[in-house]
């Protein structure tokens, strides 16, 4: 609607906002050799060069596989040195989150605040104002609280967002300070 605009979308470290990619890159959900019950992860760049995830058939390669691929000896490593070895390149690491990939995928830009106490995220404080609305407001049913929760969130206003986010500011001093 504004493609003059571009958004920067900021959010908390909630586990839903961190929530990966069925196919994204996670050596948790690979076994040590091909098959078995294991994500289909999607291709990556290893060195420069597209590293296939999953051989000609479908089947998913597997840590013993990658990793031979990219030029180490397994024959000794056990499944967690596997892990581990891994877990530490560049392609597993650098994974984003589905939050970021749709709003990516849009030309919009997204940041996640670092983890801290919630008197430091005014973020979590206009929630709380809104949930208490709701709380106050809502009898219970489902149809009650899809009208709500919008009301809810209009409480919220700009001076209101601006306090909560002068309040913080001072708590940041605080802990500064000393």
């Amino acid at each position: 609607e504004f493609p003059e605009y571009t958004a920067l979308l900021i959010f908390d470290n909630s586990p839903l906002h961190k929530k990966m990619s069925e196919r994204s890159l996670n050596v948790n959900r690979m076994n040590v050799r091909p098959g078995g019950k294991q994500a289909v992860m999607r291709a990556t760049t290893w060195n420069g060069e597209e590293q296939s995830m999953v051989l000609p058939d479908g089947t998913p390669n597997g840590m013993k596989l990658v990793l031979e691929e990219r030029g180490f000896d397994t024959s000794k490593m056990k499944a967690d040195e596997m892990r581990q070895t891994l877990s530490k390149h560049a392609d597993f690491l650098d994974q984003i989150t589905l939050v970021e990939e749709l709003i990516n995928s849009r030309g919009q830009f997204c940041k996640f605040f670092p983890k801290f106490h919630f008197e430091l995220n005014a973020i979590e404080r206009n929630w709380c104002h809104a949930k208490k609305h709701t709380r106050a407001y809502c009898n219970g049913s489902i149809v009650r609280l899809r009208k709500i929760v919008p009301e809810a969130l209009e409480t919220v206003s700009i001076e209101l967002m601006n306090k909560f986010f002068a309040t913080c500011r001072l708590y940041e001093k605080a802990y500064r300070e000393g």
